[in-house]
């Protein structure tokens, strides 16, 4: 498919940005124009590509449908990031589900109508676990039996039930006689520069003038992570392998994780914050089953209040679960499907990130 159009949703968001950069620097590219769609562009600076390839900026909110039919028309692929991530209930769910469910829904629809005929959709490891029970998965793949029927927290499902419809619509007639496949990418922890979630919990130590702190973690917990740049490398190739092998590529879900080492989330980070002074402990001030439970009353009363008030809670036992339910999956399929390998290793990828975060933290201080 030479000189292809691609719709790139959240093109201005954390993944979707290093994506354009990525693209943009290939020193070879047979796309020919990529749009860049969020709901809004203006404050977005696109690079300037060296390959040849366009980079059209283009308004629109994913749930107008009027919208995404006008940006999707004359496209041969979209590569779906768009999402409210949402971890503590700071959104109304209904907004939460709105964005990442219905806004899903319309994407595909605008996709048939405009006769798109392939639709790649940026997932998560929790459309797929933890579960309620906390069900632990310590060596898994695509095919590993698990109850997914409840999910640890509002967005996990919003994530699950987008993927779902993702799913549903592959081998769809488009409007033109086409047909329309998809596929799903579900990134595993994902760590790398920019991220700003590794300083969430140095903002509560510095505002306690502590260089240590305590977090909610059991260190039997484990989980597998992958690198920013090992992720886009997946994406990337998913985009040339769909187009060439779509009866392979078609209906399926691929977990990305990479060669970082099996850790749980408190060492996992350590390995970069220890770096400006900080040192994250497994020492929280109440047993975790306790912080499990005050989660669970916390969102009840969430949910009590969400006609009238959006209550935001300081934890919920959704985030306990993430951050004490092992989680190890395995690439796998993605090796073979699409010919994943990471590209980064594990500790070029640490170096690099901790040189973000000093620079980061130096610029701060300053």
């Amino acid at each position: 498919m030479a000189g292809r159009v691609i719709v790139l949703t959240g093109g201005c968001g954390y993944v979707g940005s290093r994506m354009v950069a990525k693209m943009a620097r290939e020193e070879q590219t047979d796309v020919s124009e990529l749009r860049v769609v969020d709901v809004n562009t203006k404050a977005y600076r696109a690079p300037e590509p060296t390959n040849g390839m366009r980079i059209k900026l283009m308004d629109g909110d994913i749930r107008d449908e009027a919208r995404m039919l006008e940006i999707c028309t004359g496209a041969d692929l979209v590569i779906h990031t768009a999402a409210l991530i949402d971890f503590l209930g700071q959104v109304p769910d209904k907004v939460t589900w709105d964005v990442n469910v219905n806004g899903t829904e319309t994407l595909l629809r605008s996709c048939l109508a405009a006769d798109v005929p392939f639709f790649i959709n940026v997932s998560s490891v929790e459309a797929f676990g933890p579960n309620r029970r906390g069900d632990p998965v310590p060596d898994g793949d695509e095919d590993t039996p698990y109850d997914s029927s409840t999910h640890s927290f509002f967005y996990a499902t919003t994530k699950a039930e987008a993927e779902a419809r993702v799913m549903q619509h592959d081998g769809r007639r488009t409007a033109g006689g086409k047909t329309l496949r998809t596929c799903s990418l579900r990134p595993m922890g994902m760590y790398g520069e920019g991220l700003m979630n590794l300083f969430v919990d140095i903002e509560r130590a510095v505002a306690s003038k502590q260089s240590t702190y305590a977090v909610a973690n059991d260190r039997t917990q484990r989980c597998t992570f992958v690198y920013l740049d090992n992720f886009l490398h997946a994406l990337r190739l998913a985009v040339d392998r769909f187009v060439a092998a779509p009866d392979v590529v078609g209906g399926q879900v691929y977990f990305i994780s990479d060669d970082t080492p099996v850790n749980n989330y408190v060492d996992h980070r350590k390995n970069f914050l220890m770096a400006i002074g900080f040192t994250p402990e497994e020492k929280p001030f109440l047993p975790i089953r306790v912080l499990y439970a005050l989660g669970l009353f916390f969102e009840f009363i969430r949910w009590v209040l969400s006609p009238v008030y959006n209550f935001q809670p300081p934890w919920t036992a959704g985030l306990i679960l993430v951050s004490n339910t092992t989680m190890c999956l395995k690439y796998d399929k993605a090796t073979r499907d699409l010919g994943y390998k990471p590209v980064v290793p594990w500790e070029e990828a640490k170096k690099r990130t901790v040189d973000w975060i000093v620079a980061y933290w130096a610029s701060r201080q300053g």
